[in-house]
């Protein structure tokens, strides 16, 4: 009863969740799981455990298959290296395995890329959310800068103007 009771308080008085799949599990936890659970504890649902059980399987299936999917996922990545430790370390030490593995003529390539790009904007549209709640405003050298940091190009000690 007391771990009931602990369950039904913790579920209240959570944080609503952001993402669809997780509201739904919510709400089926708070207008579902949370009566089952009073009245079978307090003996008003015939085979409660059985119905307990069969419910619970229904409510988190999504959850399984989805930790199922990101096994099998890393499974499928761990094979395709093929005994390296990385993808960078495929390209450098075995270029034409890498080619045809992870390649522009692999399978999947476009979705990879198509990956990366989202990811390479949703990190820059972060980075410039971050620069407007600090107002902050990058310099000519930065907006000119590449990837990884400003040019490295210098100016030489005989053309600089000491005076």
């Amino acid at each position: 009863m007391i771990k009931t009771l602990e369950f039904g308080i913790n579920k209240l008085f959570e944080s609503d969740r952001v993402q669809p799949d997780a509201i739904e599990r919510q709400q089926d936890e708070r207008f579902i799981r949370l009566p089952l659970e009073t009245f079978g504890v307090l003996g008003f649902i015939p085979f409660y455990k059985d119905i307990r059980k069969i419910v619970l399987a229904d409510m988190y299936k999504g959850l399984r298959k989805a930790k199922k999917d990101a096994a099998n996922k890393k499974k499928r990545k761990e094979e395709m290296l093929q005994g390296y430790d990385s993808e960078s370390d495929m390209k450098r030490y075995d270029f034409p395995l890498w080619e045809r593995t992870f390649g522009p003529d692999s399978p999947g390539y476009e979705t990879r890329q198509a990956e990366k790009e989202l990811k390479r904007k949703a990190r820059k549209l972060r980075q410039q959310e971050k620069d407007k709640m600090y107002d902050y405003t990058p310099s000519k050298k930065e907006k000119n800068s590449s990837l990884f940091g400003p040019s490295t190009k210098r100016k030489s000690k005989s053309s600089s103007k000491l005076f």
